[in-house]
């Protein structure tokens, strides 16, 4: 990724890492300095007649980087209306404009909880017992004692963390050039489920995973907002950049995530994202598969023909979903329709791949 002040590599630094606090889009203090003044033009205007933010969105967009000069940015501003910006202001909507709180499962915790048992002491006793007549009588019942156990379970760790606009936009940005920057080097983007990410080697998760290439933190905490994967898609998509399957959208629960594990996985949006951009399900040729994965037969999302065109920082989609407030209990891609017509759309679309391509579920 370059630094979108003076187009210098950004160093790869995870949020744990010495220096700390994860990756930002400009490559030192100085460049951050510059970029935070920059910045500001995105949401205060006033005073700015001849320069709007959606120029300046379009720019960075554009170049990867926001350059200062004058110059340039008159020259953007005269040009704007024949070349059209490559993202307009109100795409990206009130999430870039209004802090937020940022919902995810890190991992899981242990409960304890307790459950209370009647059980036999082993003794008689006699007890007071009434007849349907109306008499009483003693009988003799084995005595009982409550007896309470103290379990132990697994549940979801759920974090909340406060996010400003500035920093969603920086989130986005990075995963967005980021994903760009895969065009030359001819590679494509791995998408998986967290249950097979451990069968990539290091270089591929660095260079080709989102998750190991951008490490995008507030304060000490990693954070994972919907819009960073919905910009890392975009722009991969921008660049025409292939998307390779490490999971088999056929296989059972493939395509069900979510802390109840009953809502759409945030695969089911990645790949709904990509194919409504009509990218063609294909079989991997074997010099695009992971090293640990070259003797199966996955599947490649390939562009279309036809150039996509300019495409946005984040899609057009739902506000109730494009939110940076994502409970992943509810992370279903609706669209107007059932949250279950989109994962059964895609896994019949796959269905259909997996036929005409003559390949085995993986």
């Amino acid at each position: 990724m370059k630094c979108v002040v003076c187009g210098k590599p950004v160093p790869h630094q995870t949020v744990d890492s010495d220096g700390g606090g994860g990756m930002h889009p400009w490559c030192s203090e100085p460049c951050g300095a510059r970029w935070r003044t920059r910045n500001q033009f995105l949401f205060k205007l006033s005073g700015q007649a001849t320069l709007t933010g959606e120029q300046i969105l379009g720019m960075i967009i554009d170049k990867g980087m926001l350059d200062g000069d004058v110059r340039t940015l008159t020259k953007t501003n005269q040009v704007s209306k024949a070349i059209r910006p490559l993202s307009k202001e109100h795409e990206l909507g009130a999430a870039f404009q209004k802090a937020a709180v940022h919902q995810q499962q890190r991992g899981t915790k242990t409960e304890t909880y307790t459950t209370t048992v009647s059980e036999p002491t082993g003794k008689k006793i006699m007890v007071e017992k009434t007849s349907v007549k109306g008499i009483t009588f003693k009988r003799q019942v084995a005595e009982m004692k409550d007896v309470t156990t103290t379990h132990t379970r697994k549940v979801p760790n759920i974090v909340q963390q406060a996010i400003t606009p500035d920093q969603m936009f920086e989130i986005a940005l990075m995963a967005y050039n980021t994903a760009v920057e895969l065009r030359s080097l001819a590679l494509p983007v791995i998408l998986y489920r967290v249950d097979t990410k451990g069968t990539l080697t290091s270089e591929e998760k660095k260079k080709q995973t989102l998750s190991s290439s951008v490490h995008a933190s507030v304060g000490r905490t990693e954070v994972w907002p919907l819009e960073k994967t919905a910009a890392w898609i975009q722009g991969a998509m921008r660049a025409r950049v292939s998307f390779v399957l490490l999971n088999d959208p056929r296989g059972k629960d493939a395509l069900v995530g979510g802390v109840d594990k009953r809502s759409d996985a945030v695969f089911v949006r990645e790949l709904h994202q990509i194919t409504s951009m009509r990218y063609e399900i294909k079989k991997c040729p074997v010099e695009l598969r992971p090293k640990n994965m070259k003797s199966t037969e996955i599947f490649i999302l390939e562009p279309p023909a036809q150039d996509l065109g300019v495409l946005p920082l984040v899609p057009r989609i739902s506000p109730d979903i494009w939110s940076h407030t994502w409970d992943s209990s509810q992370s279903n891609l609706t669209l107007g329709d059932p949250a279950a017509l989109i994962r059964n759309h895609l896994r019949k679309l796959f269905d259909v791949a997996g036929q005409r391509l003559a390949m085995a579920a993986y």
